[in-house]
């Protein structure tokens, strides 16, 4: 008998094994146990669908799992939550309540600016501002905020409208909408940036709030300061348990609803027919037949990598080429014997506004810039009892291959960065990870290295359609819309079971 979530190794035979007749319209096989692959298999197992969910490492998450390290818990890639009035919304869609089996945390002080000059910003709840080494007028700063929220919450209650997040992306619905908001998004988030915030000192420590995007501020619509408002007014959480638990839950009501997770097995094609997906061909030699595909690697992948070279058609090589990719990371993961402090839950140290292109692409790696969080000020169950885990991304040069990260430049620049967090912190280390671009390729799959994938700056026309040109194969995860972050990949991935649903409905 089978265990639940394992499928028996064959990979000595070296053949290829009918595993099921799988031929039938009701069944789906998901290419990836993450946020977007989980919710797409939940959701369809709930519309009657026999779901079957291929991992390829030995657990679930993706980029939104957890590893435990000498009994201190590091995320995989994903270090805090926004927008969870949308993960609310992806859980009711399941049929579950995400409070009962997900609570969450909020961090009251999202946001520390530490800025060149030595003047460090931090924004609190309710706009509550504190100012060290420096000096700014906190009663126009906070009525400047206020304004910010005034002016942009309107575009982000139509963005958040579940008429909206629930159907496939139309920018004429979205305009039918916010026609009357449209003079707000004629210019740069930099350029809002300088209409908005009079002091340039404050006008810096706000604009880092929206550097995980990894891109310059004069590349990025101003609708994008919608998630820095989000943030303010509602605040970053983290999960009771750590940010594993969101995949884990998502797991459980896949489970719940009859679906199955098969781990350690990863896809080595999608096959094709007659131009129609007739299964799948995995590393260890299983062949799953099915007619029904979503694959949540990324579009890149899929098409370049998952489909043979005879599949891939030239829409689908042109859009592989023309997307710009997001920027690439470099992390190193602290277990600290003692407890450690910080005002708030994200530490930028960072350039003036008007310099962060060299934040961006700078000329060489810089331990000294970049964004450090203590997770454990929030959920201190992360580490034992009076331990702490320190978790910091460095800058480093952007617009290079994975493999240009060779274990000795791997090596000098995490020794770099941990005498760098020494400086800040007094320390006793107890367990340590550092991971470059090629490592977030390897062990997360993320193309080249790129933490969303596909460049913010493109917006939604980045991003890849969820309903592919092969019959049968459907794309979610952060590279399809509404990508980029945790609630909306999972948001992904009920898109791409309701173009499954449609598509059926349409044959019937």
């Amino acid at each position: 008998m089978r265990a639940r979530g394992k499928i028996k190794n064959r990979a000595h035979s070296g053949k290829i094994v009918l595993m099921q007749n799988l031929g039938k319209r009701n069944t789906v096989v998901i290419i990836g146990a993450g946020v977007a692959g989980c919710t797409a298999g939940s959701y369809l197992a709930r519309q009657g669908f026999q779901v079957k969910v291929l991992e390829a490492s030995s657990k679930i998450g993706g980029c939104c799992g957890s590893t435990v390290v000498d009994g201190y818990m590091f995320t995989d890639g994903a270090q805090y939550l926004i927008y969870p009035r949308i993960l609310d919304l992806v859980f009711s869609q399941l049929g579950f309540d995400r409070s009962e089996i997900l609570p969450l945390r909020r961090a009251t002080t999202p946001q520390t600016t530490h800025l060149p000059n030595g003047t460090a910003v931090t924004v609190g709840d309710n706009f509550h501002l504190s100012v060290e080494n420096g000096k700014i007028d906190i009663a126009r700063a906070q009525d400047e905020l206020n304004k910010m929220v005034r002016k942009w919450e309107p575009v982000g209650k139509i963005l958040e409208d579940e008429d909206v997040l629930l159907s496939p992306f139309s920018t004429k619905k979205i305009l039918s909408k916010a026609w009357n908001q449209l003079p707000k998004l004629v210019r740069s988030l930099e350029g809002e940036f300088k209409a908005l915030f009079s002091e340039p000192v404050f006008r810096s420590a706000i604009a880092a709030h929206v550097l995980y995007a990894g891109t310059p501020l004069n590349r990025l619509p101003s609708m994008s300061i919608v998630a820095l408002v989000s943030a303010l007014t509602d605040g970053m959480a983290l999960p009771v348990g750590g940010m594993g638990k969101i995949p884990e839950a998502l797991a459980h009501t896949l489970r719940a609803h009859g679906g199955e997770i098969f781990l350690n097995q990863r896809v080595r094609n999608i096959r094709l027919g007659n131009g129609c997906v007739i299964g799948i061909q995995t590393e260890l030699g299983d062949f799953i037949e099915c007619d029904l595909v979503i694959s949540t690697a990324s579009g890149m992948t899929t098409y370049q990598s998952l489909l043979e070279p005879t599949a891939q058609t030239r829409r689908m090589v042109q859009k592989v080429k023309q997307t710009p990719l997001s920027a690439a990371a470099f992390s190193i993961q602290l277990g600290i014997f003692n407890r450690l402090e910080a005002k708030s839950h994200l530490n930028y140290f960072v350039p003036f506004m008007e310099k962060l292109d060299q934040y961006f692409s700078p000329v060489h790696d810089r331990a000294d810039w970049g964004y450090y969080s203590i997770p454990t000020l929030i959920a201190p169950e992360l580490a034992p009892s009076g331990c702490s885990v320190l978790e910091y991304f460095p800058v480093i040069s952007q617009g290079e291959p994975a493999d240009a990260w060779s274990n000795e430049r791997v090596e000098q620049f995490g020794c770099a960065s941990v005498e760098w967090l020494q400086d800040q912190f007094e320390i006793n280390i107890a367990a340590k990870r550092v991971r470059s671009p090629r490592e977030f390729r390897d062990q997360l799959s993320l193309y080249e290295g790129a933490v969303y994938g596909v460049s913010p700056a493109k917006g939604v026309t980045g991003l890849f359609a969820h309903r592919s040109p092969i019959q049968g194969l459907y794309l979610a995860g952060q590279t399809t819309y509404p990508g980029l972050g945790v609630p909306t990949a999972a948001l992904s991935g009920i898109h791409a079971a309701n173009g499954i649903l449609k598509s059926r409905n349409r044959r019937s």
